[in-house]
Order: C-alpha cells, then sequence, then structure tokens
C-alpha cells in the first residue's frame, strides 16, 4: 500500500476559522498569503507559533512589532510564541483534534482569521458534528468548510501552492525490543502522523493496515478500513524532534513505513526550512550511541516520489 492506497481512507474535511482582535492577529492582514502556525502545549499551557515571512520585516513599523513581542529568526521565518488564553475554546479545539481518526492537515492564519484544516472518517461524523455543534454554539468561531474529502493528495497539492513545499526522509534502524512491539505491522502498511501539535515525545500515527492486525499496542478505529492507531517512542526521533521544535522547524505531514528492521519517516515541510531539518537531524544523530539513523534524501516536493514511498 502506499499513499494512493490511503488517498480517501479519511474521506470527510473540516475547516474551522477563528477570528480575534488582537495587535498580532491585526499585523497577518498585511502579509500576502497563508502564515502557517503551530500549537505546543506545556503542561496546562498552550502557545502558538506564529511564522511571519523574512519578508514582513522590510518594512520598520513591522520591525518594531517583531522586537516588542521578541520574536524569534527561523530560518527564513520570524516565529512568535503568543499565549493563548481562551481556553474554553482550545479545550474544544483539542478535543475534535483528539476525536477518533481526526488528521490535522494545516494550520493557518490568513487575512487575520486562523483557521485548522483536517481529515477524518465519516464512521465518526456523529462524533465530530457534536463537538463542531458546541464550538460554534459558544460563538468561539465559524465552519469555513465541512464536507466529502478530496484525498490527502489534493491537500499537499493545496499546501505546494500555498507554501511551497520540500521533503525530506530520515530512517532509524530500530531496536530489537522496537520490532518486537511493532511486530504487528507490516512492510505493506502505512502510517501517518494525527497533528500539529508539539506536545510530547511520542509519534501518535494512524496505520492503514494491508491486514487486520490483533495487537494491545495498536487501538482500532475503523475495523472495516483497517485503521488503527499507535504510539511511538524512539529515543532518536524524540530528540530531532524536540530539536526542530526549537526552532521551531514547520512540519506539515509526516509519513511512516517499516522497512526490514528500519522505520522510514517522510516529512513534508516548507522548503525554506530543509537546511534546519537536516542539521536538526544531523545534530540528533551526533549524540546517539549508536548510531542508527539515516539522511534517505531531501528534495523539492515531488508527488511522484511521495507515490513511491
Amino acid at each position: 500500500m502506499n499513499i494512493e492506497g490511503i488517498d480517501l481512507k479519511l474521506d470527510r474535511v473540516c475547516t474551522l476559522g477563528l477570528l480575534y482582535n488582537n495587535e498580532i492577529f491585526g499585523a497577518t492582514k498585511s502579509v500576502e498569503g497563508a502564515i502557517p502556525v503551530f500549537i505546543r502545549n506545556e503542561g496546562d499551557k498552550s502557545y502558538l507559533h506564529i511564522n511571519f515571512p523574512r519578508s514582513f520585516a522590510d518594512v520598520a513599523r513591522n520591525r518594531q512589532f517583531l522586537s516588542k513581542f521578541n520574536a524569534k529568526e527561523s530560518g527564513t521565518h520570524y516565529v512568535i510564541n503568543e499565549k493563548i488564553n481562551h481556553i474554553e475554546e482550545w479545550q474544544i479545539l483539542n478535543k475534535i483534534m483528539e476525536a477518533p481518526s481526526v488528521v490535522v492537515n494545516r494550520m493557518d492564519i490568513k487575512d487575520g482569521i486562523f483557521e485548522i484544516n483536517m481529515r477524518y472518517s465519516s464512521y465518526y461524523s456523529e462524533t465530530i458534528s457534536d463537538l463542531v455543534s458546541q464550538f460554534i454554539a459558544n460563538g468561539f468561531g465559524s465552519i469555513e468548510n465541512m464536507g466529502l474529502s478530496k484525498g490527502i493528495l489534493h491537500e499537499l497539492e493545496v499546501l505546494n501552492d500555498m507554501f511551497e513545499l520540500g521533503m525530506i526522509e530520515i530512517s532509524v534502524k530500530f531496536t530489537a525490543d522496537e520490532r518486537k512491539a511493532f511486530s504487528f505491522i507490516g512492510e505493506n502498511d502505512f502510517g501517518e502522523s494525527r497533528n500539529n501539535l508539539l506536545n510530547n515525545e511520542l509519534i501518535q500515527a494512524l496505520v492503514y493496515a494491508d491486514e487486520k492486525i490483533n495487537s494491545t499496542n495498536a487501538e482500532i478505529i475503523e475495523s472495516e478500513n483497517k485503521i488503527y492507531q499507535v504510539e511511538l517512542l524512539d529515543p532518536l526521533l524524540a530528540k530531532w524532534r524536540n530539536d526542530m521544535n526549537q526552532f521551531p522547524v514547520i512540519r506539515f505531514r509526516q509519513f511512516l513505513r517499516l522497512k526490514k528492521d528500519r522505520l522510514n519517516v517522510l516529512t513534508v515541510m516548507p522548503k525554506s526550512q530543509i537546511d534546519l531539518a537536516c542539521k536538526s537531524f544531523f545534530d540528533s544523530m551526533d549524540a546517539s550511541i549508536p548510531k542508527r539513523g539515516v539522511l534517505e534524501f531531501s528534495s523539492d516536493f515531488d508527488i511522484d516520489i511521495l507515490k513511491q514511498f
């Protein structure tokens, strides 16, 4: 199975919009195009990583704005960390993003509106609809789009038009314990990370399986379509993730495959941040004993390469 085989396994899509009247969101209106955003959870606090393009600083008043909010330069972006104070609405948003089968495709701000776009299985339509109704009924935001999904390949093409994507693939040799714990995952199975939350060291992924899985390490999400959820904690991958978070490096999607005794991870990100991702990976490898990681390739976004993963 490849990405074409799982393209419409999550057959529904929903985009929620939030509008805030504050200085940071107001500043985004002067940026042409969308600004990528990540959410980081730290205990009971949550933060937005808002990534302004480098060109934003060409105007003097914008440089003053970036300085005022202690923006951090990260590759071709200036990142502002904004604490989320609207607790109740974010609690509902977290429930939506953590609901079974939900995968967050992107989070961004355009013209002052914060959008979260996600795919999910129609098997959970009632659950998602109920949560979204709570979000809307409380006046937290709006439904920008809700309906049938055009698939992950379509979403990636949209992302590429918005942000000019690149790709990096790394592989990590599984330890004997890891291979034993995940022996139920076959080489024909395909994994996809679930969300863009920077909240722990676990990789939480959906596994689209070729055959039915019977394991305590795999939670059944949808039996008919053979969709499962797994959680993986690998020290090298955890360090790489934490190192990228320090910049932070924007990651839109991550796909996973087991190939013999190695876990291959293909990450889709802005092309402008490929070098930062590679540097983070090499730094993580240098700190790893024994060295188990390999950089397989980095390139511009290429849908044909992705189909061969």
